[in-house]
């Protein structure tokens, strides 16, 4: 995320946001993507794995005691 072990360029790791929320590239329009440096990028297969997103979820609701909607 940040800090001194961070494991990419600082000085490049705003150019994809910016370039997502303002460039009229189509590319730049896509949503629901993962990009890294100006190009998109497979997520890690386990954010597609429904058992860990729920697993996840009843994680936070007994931390927080907030149980989101069905």
């Amino acid at each position: 995320m940040g800090g001194p072990g961070a494991s990419d360029d600082m000085k490049q790791a705003h150019l994809t946001q910016a370039w997502l929320a303002a460039d009229n590239d189509p590319q730049a329009k896509a949503t629901g993507r993962y990009f890294y440096h100006l190009r998109p990028l497979a997520a890690n297969r386990q954010a597609d794995d429904k058992a860990l997103q729920d697993r996840l979820l009843e994680i936070c609701a007994e931390l927080s005691g907030i149980t989101l909607p069905a």
